[in-house]
């Protein structure tokens, strides 16, 4: 889950908050939902829908680029205090689940589990209470702290897999609210109580809020296209899908998909060169 958190320049930050005590509960605001579209050069490269309330806080980023859907969910006590945190990491498409994380607030302890794609589970814990838990590949966190927090505030937040809690600050100058967390920096205009378009100029990601009038059109690179590795025509080969089942002494059995190749006018044994993939996105190619 690390290596999530860590990759790429577009690797943005998702907070969701929760008060820390009487003094902030005033601060809770009314529900608050919506999609923010990601662009980079002009080029649209993820999406993310959220919705707050006092009590719960959901959100499902998708960015294609990475390979990436993160959905997570944040529940806080009637007080707003931060209670548990849950996230579920699947390939952009979403239907493949990559691993899954959870913090759960216990006293003055913060107790972590981790599963991987392959069922292992791992546990920890953080000393120290927090506002809430920061995932990664999300925007609309800015527009949430902009929003919770009228007045500048500095507030302690645990990072995904990160093993210490780290100040987030936010900051007003004027209409603009200024959020940051280490050298991430982000930047809203709120007009009439709601923020807006969003600025990281560090990765120059801009996200916009869509108004909801017109349709979207389809994220591109949510899914991968089909590979075709049929012989082209007049190749000397011929090329034939195949699936072999492989039954291993120890653990569960599975198959290897793969294209068979053959020289177009062999009629009897030929040589054999068998290619396995490593780690990795690859091709047969």
């Amino acid at each position: 889950m690390n290596r999530i958190a860590r990759r790429r320049e577009l690797v943005l930050v998702l907070l969701t908050l929760a008060a820390t005590g009487e003094t902030l509960r005033a601060q809770q605001p009314a529900g608050f939902a919506g999609l923010y579209r990601m662009f980079q050069a002009g080029a649209e490269v993820g999406r993310e829908q959220f919705r707050r309330s006092p009590g719960l806080a959901e959100m499902s980023v998708v960015v294609p680029l990475l390979g990436l859907k993160l959905d997570s969910r944040t529940e806080f006590d009637s007080t707003g205090t931060f209670r548990r945190f849950e996230a579920q990491v699947y390939n952009a498409a979403g239907d493949s689940l990559r691993g899954s994380y959870t913090v759960t607030a216990d006293g003055d302890t913060l107790r972590i589990v981790s599963m991987t794609q392959r069922g292992e589970s791992h546990a920890g814990t953080v000393p120290g209470r927090v506002a809430g838990v920061i995932p990664a590949q999300s925007v609309a966190v800015i527009a949430l702290l902009a929003r919770r927090f009228s007045r500048d505030t500095v507030v302690r937040m645990l990072p995904m897999g990160g093993d210490s809690t780290l100040p987030v600050t936010v900051l007003h100058r004027g209409d603009t609210a200024v959020v940051t967390l280490a050298s991430f920096e982000a930047r809203t205009v709120i007009t009439a109580g709601r923020p807006g378009t969003i600025e990281v100029p560090m990765s120059r990601v801009r996200a916009d809020l869509w108004d909801g009038r017109d349709s979207l059109p389809a994220l591109a690179g949510l899914r991968r296209p089909v590979p075709d590795y049929r012989a082209p025509a007049g190749a000397p080969y011929t090329a034939t899908e195949v699936v072999v089942p492989i039954h291993p002494a120890v653990g569960d059995t599975f198959s290897l998909a793969g294209t068979l190749t053959l020289p177009a006018a062999a009629r009897g044994p030929v040589p054999v060169v068998v290619t396995i993939t490593g780690s990795g996105r690859q091709t047969r190619d």
